[in-house]
C-alpha cells in the first residue's frame, strides 16, 4: 500500500527567512508589518527573522494575514 499523501511537515527554522524574503518583496519597513498587526516596536519582527525568536502560531497566523500569504507559505 503507497501513501499519496503529500509532505505536511512545517519547518519552523524558516519562519524568519521566508519573513524577511515576502517582507522585503513586499516592500514592507518591519516597523510598518509590526504596526498592521497591533505591535508597538518592529523589534519582535527583527527577533523573527533573524531567529532569535518563534512566533506563537496565532501571531505567525497574523504575519502572514499581514503579508497576504498563507500561514503554510510562511514555514515552507
Amino acid at each position: 500500500m503507497t501513501n499519496n499523501l503529500k509532505d505536511t511537515s512545517l519547518d519552523i527554522s524558516k519562519f524568519g527567512i521566508n519573513l524577511w524574503k515576502i517582507r522585503s518583496e513586499k516592500g514592507m519597513s518591519r516597523q510598518a508589518l509590526a504596526d498592521e498587526i497591533g505591535l508597538q516596536d518592529q523589534r519582535i519582527i527583527y527577533d523573527y527573522e533573524n531567529g532569535i525568536k518563534n512566533p506563537k502560531l496565532e501571531r505567525a497566523l497574523l504575519i502572514a494575514m499581514a503579508l497576504g500569504v498563507t500561514l503554510d507559505s510562511m514555514f515552507r
